[in-house]
């Protein structure tokens, strides 16, 4: 395998034709992606039967994927095939629906269709173990932010042979060591942290070990993934465990700032101290107006990963 090969699939995955409504996110194809991969390096499977496909995958789609009332599985399943990177042999046989270019959902139940990468791809794959490993980054990278990335890989059951950092720009000749190589920028942390005193905006945290500051994070609101930008007014810092919370939808930060709970939590213990109390009550703002939060990335945020909408 050369590195034009590599470059060509980076390419098919960075550029996934996933639905798209302004900055609206919608990560279907991407989680299985993830899961065939998996699939594909654990068990050396290429082609997977529907119905396992519709098991393993909707538990992803409801816990990784924008809030949704339903998700259904057979969508990414037969629209994967419009990026090259996805095949349904005997496709032809199932019964569309009017005016429409994909199968009724009863006929992937019933006719229990397999899916799966191209023989091409999945011989690359199965020839060079460090590719899969670096797409399964590309789409982490791609698709997901940071704070998911170790719990997508534990729910897909994948661990990864090289260290899981950025992978190189578009159009950048890629080889292995520059994937382990890549680090993000600092300066976006530096800044958000440096904007809220270095403490957390919802608890306060701000612990320091022989001086140095232990689990506090700059978060961004929109997504870097989703055109987020590196600008304090898209930050906040949060200790760790309220960023992972920010970014699973457990809560969201309204307009005026204050704090709304999504309803949808639940514990045994730890929700009332580290969630319900912050019930309406403001988040610490930088000194300086112009990095406070702003309006559009929360709104994207309420819109996109908040799980109090449905």
């Amino acid at each position: 395998m050369n590195d034009k090969t590599v470059e060509f699939l980076r390419r098919k995955v960075q550029d996934l034709n996933v639905w798209k409504r302004k900055n609206r996110r919608a990560t279907h194809k991407p989680l299985l992606m993830l899961y065939a991969l998996s699939r594909c390096v654990t068990t050396g499977q290429r082609l997977i039967p529907y119905r396992e496909v519709e098991h393993d995958l909707r538990p992803l789609l409801e816990e990784f994927a924008a809030p949704r009332e339903k998700h259904e599985p057979y969508l990414p399943f037969w629209h994967l095939r419009s990026d090259g990177l996805w095949e349904v042999p005997g496709h032809e046989k199932l019964k569309r629906r009017k005016n429409k270019d994909r199968p009724l959902l009863s006929e992937f139940r019933k006719h229990n269709p397999s899916g799966g990468f191209p023989e091409e791809i999945f011989e690359a794959l199965l020839t060079t173990p460090q590719l899969a490993d670096y797409l399964v980054r590309q789409v982490l990278f791609t698709y997901f932010p940071a704070t998911q990335h170790g719990e997508i890989l534990e729910a897909i059951g994948l661990h990864l042979q090289v260290e899981l950092v950025a992978p190189p720009p578009p159009g950048k000749p890629v080889t292995w060591e520059e994937v382990r190589r890549q680090k993000r920028e600092s300066g976006f942390r530096n800044r958000v942290l440096d904007a809220y005193d270095y403490r957390c905006a919802l608890c306060g945290y701000d612990i320091r070990v022989a001086g140095k500051l232990v689990g506090i994070e700059a978060a961004h609101i929109q997504w870097h993934t989703y055109a987020g930008p590196d600008h304090e007014s898209n930050g906040i810092a949060v200790c760790s465990l309220h960023h992972r919370l920010l970014d699973r939808g457990a809560f969201t930060i309204l307009p005026d700032l204050t704090v709304l709970i999504s309803k949808k939590t639940k514990a045994t213990r730890g929700r009332e101290e580290w969630l319900v109390r912050f019930q309406s009550q403001p988040i610490a703002t930088p000194k300086i107006q112009a990095h406070w939060p702003s309006e559009p990335f929360l709104t994207w945020h309420w819109e996109n990963v908040f799980h109090g909408k449905v």
